[in-house]
């Protein structure tokens, strides 16, 4: 049985804006922790790229937003297959991959779809599929889309829209593999109630919680 690692919750959302009038840039000001097993350094404001791609402007200025954001001395970057059906991966596959690899945080999520052909960046619609195959497909996609051999944050997308059961007996074995193989480096919980956050955590490995307030 895997030994639980102390969890590092991050009750902030995805940002997806921010100001670049901030004089000498990020570096200083965002700073930067070590989630626990995780041996890398994250900066505490990450990007959230949900609205990434053409869904609301144009590709080339998303590149362009993700190295600004880079040369502003943001290395956290936050993604989903559910952001843009996909898109959003897309686009921050494109445009970290020209940056040197380990010099970002990719984290991205497993368990959610959106609508076929469905190019939106809302929060609502698609399907949610949590069995092992869904995971290991998804985790394909992802690494393709990113251009990637590994992503540093797998997360559950919405916790709360998965049974016990299927947590116990798909995503947990599923991960342990992931982990196992080094397609991924930390597994992690995205969702609402904190409540099932906390649950998730007391029952299994979970090394970081992106919890909504």
């Amino acid at each position: 049985k895997s030994k639980k690692a102390k969890i590092f919750l991050f009750f902030v959302t995805c940002v997806t804006r921010f100001s670049m009038q901030v004089g000498g840039g990020l570096q200083n000001r965002c700073g930067h922790h070590t989630p626990s097993a995780v041996d890398a350094k994250v900066t505490s404001i990450g990007l959230g790229t949900a609205a990434l791609g053409s869904v609301y402007g144009d590709v080339h200025d998303s590149i362009d937003l993700v190295h600004t954001a880079y040369s502003k001395g943001i290395t956290y970057f936050d993604t989903a297959p559910f952001y843009g059906a996909g898109a959003s991966e897309e686009v921050l596959g494109a445009a970290i991959s020209n940056l040197h690899r380990d010099s970002v945080f990719v984290a991205t999520k497993f368990g959610r779809q959106a609508p076929v052909n469905e190019h939106s960046a809302s929060g609502s619609g698609g399907t949610t599929n949590y069995s092992r195959n869904a995971i290991e497909l998804s985790v394909a996609q992802s690494l393709h889309r990113l251009q990637t051999e590994y992503i540093d944050m797998f997360q559950i997308h919405d916790a709360e829209h998965c049974d016990t059961k299927t947590f116990q007996y798909d995503v947990l074995p599923t991960i342990q593999d992931l982990l196992r193989v080094g397609k991924i480096r930390a597994f992690g919980i995205t969702g609402y109630p904190l409540r099932m956050c906390t649950l998730i955590y007391r029952s299994t490995f979970a090394t970081h919680a992106h919890a909504h307030a």
